[in-house]
């Protein structure tokens, strides 16, 4: 009777949750595959909060941006797409 009560206290005893986290990232500890395939999706996940959020940019910025590329009757299309590209983070800096 003791084992099942020992039993039962254990099967109630969760691991928390950044412990787990860290055990499923931790390339040491031996994995099934559907743990590999958490571990995966948590580092892309963690990869993706990383990057810089990319927001439409204001109509003044836009402007600003489009003045910087005319020049005289010409304008630069090639060059100011380029530029706002960058200013969403795509591309070279």
């Amino acid at each position: 009777m003791n084992k099942q009560r020992e039993a039962l206290e254990l099967a109630r005893a969760a691991t928390p949750h950044d412990q787990l986290i860290t055990e499923l990232l931790d390339s040491r500890i031996p994995k099934t595959e559907r743990e590999h395939a958490a571990a995966r999706e948590i580092k892309k996940l963690r990869e993706a909060l990383d990057e810089p959020a990319r927001k439409p940019l204001r109509d003044s910025e836009v402007f600003n941006l489009a003045a910087d590329y005319y020049e005289g009757y010409g304008f630069k299309a090639a060059e100011f797409a380029r530029a706002i590209e960058r200013a969403h983070g795509i591309g070279e800096a």
